[in-house]
């Protein structure tokens, strides 16, 4: 197979192989729902002091620990601001009603 450089996994945070984690896609599915929601009823603010802004030049001058296996970001801050309090208050109501018989 010929793939174009850079193309197949970017990271291995599940593992790989026949020892991959199982739920791995199950994970990756939940991560976007959860992202989607964040970016749709939240407004993402950067830091006001630059000095707590996230490093953006690359993987490897973001890393906080470059001598790991895998990659740590730099501690930042950011800010949120709801866009949609209604929105909000209906996804976490649903999510209340869909878990409620685990904590039971």
């Amino acid at each position: 197979m010929n793939l174009p450089e850079g193309s197949g996994t970017q990271h291995f945070a599940f593992g790989a192989g026949s020892r991959m984690c199982t739920g791995s896609h199950l994970a990756q599915r939940e991560m976007y729902v959860t992202f989607v929601r964040m970016l749709v009823s939240l407004e993402v603010l950067p830091a006001i002091d630059p000095e707590h802004r996230p490093v953006l030049t690359g993987p490897l001058e973001c890393n906080a620990n470059p001598t790991g296996l895998s990659i740590e970001p730099k501690s930042f801050k950011i800010g949120f601001r709801v866009r949609d309090k209604e929105r909000l208050r209906k996804w976490f109501e649903q999510t209340e009603t869909a878990t409620r018989h685990i904590l039971n």
